[in-house]
């Protein structure tokens, strides 16, 4: 089983994952671990709260490579950040100092937990007017829409891909993230499963598990859709869902 993970934070130094290349090496063995082949590095992009770190993300990555490639060659590694929301953001992609997922359309993007639906309406839309598409991060974390399932719908309907994190599924973050991710689930909403991994010990990759969690309760085909498939499909710049 070759999993895909499109959001974690294993480039050391950047921002708050490993603060040292052996940290981010030990990070790296457990992703492994969790059988993921297919790895998009997103630390997090936004000049206010992490500085310009593209620089900094670039070194890690390099280091990165040369240790994937002689420990895990089967490991294929992808660039991409995930972006902080704010205005005139979308200006930061096109320079290319925050990354899209692999150079695709796609963009990994946030927002405050307390964000308010509008907020996030405006926000999502201004990405997909300015040509990419957003992958809005933790769904299942911005208080907007713990509460109200039809928002999720409309904003999947208006072309937002839905990622939840895998720990959210697994209650590791307390059982309002897993009571929201279990009703998406059941009701179809989520388009893919990333780890939000920041280290080996706190918040380690556990997509494998959640893998087994959705297979059980909700199928196979849905399992390995949100994934494999899906994170896979938007790698190739190719549309979650469709073969």
């Amino acid at each position: 089983m070759e999993l895909v993970d499109l959001h974690n934070h294993a480039l050391y130094a950047c921002d708050d994952g490993p603060k040292s290349e052996k940290d981010m090496q030990s990070l790296i063995d457990a992703i492994y671990k969790d059988s993921i082949r297919h790895l998009c590095l997103t630390p997090h992009y936004h000049p206010g709260y992490f500085g310009e770190n593209s620089e900094r993300a670039d070194r890690s990555f390099e280091k990165l490579s040369r240790y994937a490639a002689e420990k895990y060659p089967d490991l294929k590694l992808y660039r991409g950040n995930e972006l902080r929301y704010d205005r005139g953001c979308v200006e930061w992609i096109k320079s290319g100092r925050c990354h899209a997922i692999n150079d695709t359309n796609y963009v990994l993007v946030d927002f405050s937990h307390s964000a308010e639906g509008d907020e996030i309406v405006k926000g999502t839309n201004s990405i997909l007017s300015a040509g990419y598409i957003p992958v809005l991060a933790h769904v299942e974390r911005y208080r907007k829409v713990a509460k109200d399932m039809d928002f999720v719908r409309e904003l999947r309907e208006n072309g937002v891909v839905i990622q939840v994190d895998a720990q959210s599924i697994l209650g590791v973050f307390g059982f309002g993230s897993k009571r929201c991710c279990k009703r998406m689930l059941a009701l179809g909403l989520v388009d893919l499963v990333a780890t939000d991994a920041h280290g080996s010990v706190i918040r380690p990759p556990s997509i494998s598990d959640s893998y087994k969690y959705i297979e059980k309760h909700f199928g196979h085909r849905y399992a390995e859709a949100v994934c494999i498939h899906n994170p896979y499909a938007i790698l190739q710049n190719r549309q979650p869902g469709k073969e």
